[in-house]
């Protein structure tokens, strides 16, 4: 490269007034310095480890044509070491037809005058230069595993920009979406791991079956948090009142107020909450995600905690339409991007792990859980309640998680067994305390259960009982199960239980003391249960209405070099995902971050390269019938 200097910033440095060059190093376009990593070891020569690429600082040198005075004040404003934002320069290259090149910089001290030049320092990040003019490449791909060339120049590969734009329907894969938003109303508590159904008992898969959208099996039904698949559980498959579980993270509810009104038509790019909205900005994803105003949710992706402001917004998303909305609106934070997902008749049952699958039965519903099983001995099925062994003078009470005093894996009973010790030939009687703990985030407002109890002699610990707290400190007894009448397995049943008010925290607790009588023993056990939760205070949710899907399933193979990526996301014909490995970003149409949905062939530094010189492109995904490929990049120089 010969470098002539042409702007900085947008300002022209080689004109009537001024006349700038790069002194010195003939346009710094060698490569950028680097730090060689070494390890240090024990009388022993240093361990070889790697290097860092580090930017570059050079000259640039102005020489002012007019008053220097009042041009050397023009020149401090354009070259502000204040200014935190990186610059642009702009040069170009003699021996190639004057082909225009940029690099970004910053000024990092103030001028010095040096003979008829005015000098400023600049700092360069990334000292490669890149083309001024992007080269675009539009491929029209018409089906799966056709290829296009592209060829960048210059002497360091180009890292494309790849858009993607399927503009006709295509053979296979799910047909049909549906946005679920769920948002948690509970302004204090998190809802951790926490097992809900994603259709509210709402979902009409009979219908569907019969309108050939769904396999009746519902193998195709799949669900998408952020991108990324999620085991679902199903329940009632084919009938009119279908269920669909999966475990949710909620963080507490997260809202705000609008401060400038919005209109009911016309594109929307800020969201104002104004000063007092601060607290909940710096709450909510800074990198993007969806907010609900009304009816209608927005994405955009990003902050602004200057100006209290959201950026780079999108209106009426996810399915929903505009609508004005006033000064003072409530603003939610939607803390997921969910999807469900159907339509596709060669799917098969997915692969997922049941590690964490819910404990309770699937037929409870979000406002009342029913348990004829309890816990594992991994302790992750969520919805799981927790033994403990509080305390248990004789070290020999204990637990149990089967009928009469026996074990299982999986727990169908919440037993607890208080047992009288020897200590030599000479029997002792037993003080303990055991419990079946349950934090429910959301509170329970009524209990039934039943179980059954079980006594050797005429002693009977102090309690056999329900307990309830709002913290885990304090607890109160719900109610007491009376001592068996004989010394036999005695069954008992309590209906509704009203706890008179919403509590966070159950236990059943078997505590107190029994005589020292050879092999006393008094048992407390719990084989059924049903809890009413609290309605006002667990997650809403609700589920779009049917939306026709593309489900995008591509992949992008560099055939010269072998690198790929592949991409997995839920569109509509003629929207377009940008995936950018300059900046390493991946967005659909509305603006939502789409990252979750790239997986690449090898872990490695940059996402996909094309070599100087001709790569071939290849496009992959099964079924596509009419994709607009667009490929953009930069020529790069050092």
């Amino acid at each position: 490269m010969q470098i002539s200097v042409i702007s900085w910033d947008g300002h022209n440095l080689n004109d009537t007034n001024f006349y700038a060059v790069l002194p010195g190093t003939k346009g710094v376009h060698n490569l950028a310095d680097t730090n060689t990593i070494a390890i240090m070891r024990s009388e022993n020569y240093p361990s070889y480890s790697g290097k860092e690429l580090s930017g570059k600082n050079f000259l640039l040198a102005i020489q002012m044509k007019g008053t220097i005075a009042t041009q050397l004040d023009t020149l401090k404003t354009w070259f502000d070491t204040k200014d935190k934002t990186l610059k642009k320069l702009l040069v170009a290259d003699t021996a190639n037809s004057n082909k225009q090149w940029y690099l970004m910089a910053d000024v990092v001290s103030q001028p010095k005058i040096s003979g008829m030049y005015t000098e400023f320092l600049l700092y360069v990040p990334d000292p490669v230069w890149k083309a001024q003019t992007a080269t675009t490449v539009n491929w029209s791909v018409t089906a799966s595993g056709q290829t296009q060339a592209v060829a960048p120049v210059g002497n360091v590969p180009a890292k494309p920009v790849i858009t993607i734009t399927p503009t006709a329907a295509k053979t296979g894969g799910y047909g049909y979406k549906r946005f679920v938003k769920i948002k948690n109303v509970h302004t204090t508590n998190a809802f951790i791991d926490y097992p809900y159904d994603i259709t509210d008992g709402g979902l009409d898969t009979a219908a569907l079956v019969t309108a050939s959208k769904m396999l009746a099996n519902g193998d195709d039904l799949r669900v998408f948090v952020d991108g990324i698949e999620t085991p679902r559980w199903l329940q009632g498959i084919n009938t009119s009142a279908t269920q669909v579980w999966i475990n949710l993270n909620l963080q507490k509810a997260m809202t705000s107020a609008i401060t400038v009104a919005i209109a009911a038509t016309g594109a929307v790019t800020t969201i104002t909450v104004g000063r007092a909205g601060l607290p909940w900005l710096k709450l909510i994803r800074s990198t993007g995600g969806i907010v609900e105003i009304g009816t209608e949710l927005f994405t955009y992706t990003g902050v602004d905690l200057i100006w209290y402001t959201l950026t780079g917004c999108t209106r009426a998303t996810k399915g929903t339409s505009m609508a004005a909305h006033s000064a003072a609106d409530v603003i939610t934070f939607i803390e997921h991007d969910i999807w469900m997902m159907y339509g596709d008749s060669d799917a098969v049952a997915p692969v997922q792990s049941e590690t964490n699958k819910p404990i309770i039965k699937l037929t409870s519903t979000n406002n009342s859980w029913i348990y004829e099983e309890f816990w594992d001995v991994t302790g992750l099925r969520s919805g799981s309640w927790k033994p403990s062994i509080i305390s248990s003078v004789g070290k020999k009470s204990t637990y149990y998680t089967a009928d009469h005093i026996t074990d299982a894996d999986i727990a169908t009973e919440m037993g607890m067994n208080i047992k009288a010790y020897q200590v030599g030939a000479l029997w002792k009687g037993e003080s303990a305390a055991i419990v079946w703990d349950l934090y429910h985030p959301a509170g329970l407002t009524t209990v039934e259960a039943g179980g059954e109890t079980y006594r050797v002699s005429t002693t009977w610990p102090a309690a056999a009982s329900l307990q309830k707290a709002t913290t885990a400190l304090k607890f109160l007894t719900v109610f007491n199960i009376t001592i068996p009448a004989t010394a036999a397995w005695t069954t008992w049943i309590k209906t509704a239980q009203a706890l008179s008010a919403t509590y966070n925290y159950l236990r059943f607790a078997f505590t107190g003391a029994i005589g020292a009588v050879a092999n006393n023993e008094a048992a407390f056990e719990i084989d059924n249960a049903t809890l009413t939760i609290d309605s006002t205070k667990r997650p809403s949710v609700s589920v779009s209405a049917e939306q026709v899907n593309y489900w995008l399933n591509a992949t992008v193979t560099n055939t010269t070099s072998g690198e790929w990526i592949k991409v997995q996301w839920m569109m509509g014909l003629n929207t377009a995902i940008e995936i950018d490995c300059v900046n390493k970003t991946a967005k659909y149409d509305d603006n939502t971050n789409v990252l979750s949905a790239l997986t690449f062939s090898t872990v490695r530094q940059d996402w996909l390269n094309l070599a100087v010189g001709t790569n071939t492109l290849s496009y992959v995904d099964v079924g596509c019938d009419d994709v607009t490929v667009v490929i953009s990049f930069a020529d790069r120089n050092n």
